[in-house]
């Protein structure tokens, strides 16, 4: 039986995104679309109201730096995981996911057993299906769980990133919640987040969503280029081409000895 096991944050407006994302699914039931939450037109005060003290500190030095990794679009961006896909993790079980990969179709297919999905959720951890670090990554030689090409190995380093396609079973989806409100750091920033909300990081190998080489359209990053002209639009795109394989070949497999 089919289920809406998949969530996707993406404004409604992203049409080729939507139906990209969408391609690999058998049946529209197994996916459903979040609306994003937009902050492209707000400014540094609209954000401000969202975020904590210190992470309106961090905003100010990195805007003052001429960096843009948490501009505005950012912090919208970690409002849309926490209300939008977080909240609606709480409730369910579910993978979540941005409108920038596309997911492996013998994945969606694995999803849809309700033991596989109780195994997941009995590991009470955080589940990455996408991930990057700046160094090597290493995790467990041995998978906790194996199932068709896919394993799932703890991770054992101390930085990982990507919100782009991952899993929290219902209570923790509701304690990272409760720690992003306010907002104290980008979604992705695992490591910080786990300071404060204690649990163990797993990796699915190999991993069952690529990203799609999209230029960004929210202003999120540090390429500054804001021109929307077709010369400049391939250059964002081979940019994010580049960034693709920075999520690729890094994964060392570390016994404990």
């Amino acid at each position: 039986m089919y289920f809406d096991g998949f969530l996707c944050a993406s404004l409604a407006s992203e049409i080729d995104r939507r139906l990209k994302f969408s391609s690999p699914f058998k049946d529209p039931a197994q996916y459903r679309f979040v609306e994003s939450v937009d902050g492209r037109s707000w400014t540094v005060e609209d954000a401000d109201k969202h975020v904590s003290a210190e992470f309106k500190l961090l905003r100010k030095k990195e805007r003052e730096g001429g960096r843009k990794w948490v501009n505005e679009a950012a912090v919208a961006c970690t409002i849309t995981h926490r209300d939008k896909l977080l909240n609606e993790a709480a409730e369910r079980v579910c993978f979540l996911c941005e409108d920038d990969v596309v997911i492996d179709g013998s994945f969606i297919k694995h999803w849809q057993c309700k033991m596989l999905r109780l195994k997941f959720s009995e590991l009470n951890g955080l589940v990455l299906g996408c991930y990057s670090s700046h160094d090597i990554i290493e995790v467990s030689a041995e998978p906790l769980l194996t199932f068709g090409k896919f394993g799932v190995y703890e991770f054992l380093g101390s930085k990982v990133y990507s919100a782009a396609c991952y899993f929290l079973p219902p209570s923790l989806a509701e304690s990272v919640i409760l720690y992003q409100t306010p907002v104290k750091c980008i979604s992705d920033q695992w490591e910080t987040i786990r300071r404060t909300v204690n649990f163990p990081i797993f990796l699915i190998y190999p991993a069952p969503a690529s990203f799609v080489a999209f230029s960004s359209n929210i202003g999120y990053g540090n390429f500054r280029v804001s021109s929307n002209s077709l010369f400049w639009r391939s250059i964002r795109k081979l940019n994010r081409s580049v960034n693709v394989n920075h999520y690729t070949n890094k994964i060392v497999f570390k016994s404990d000895g």
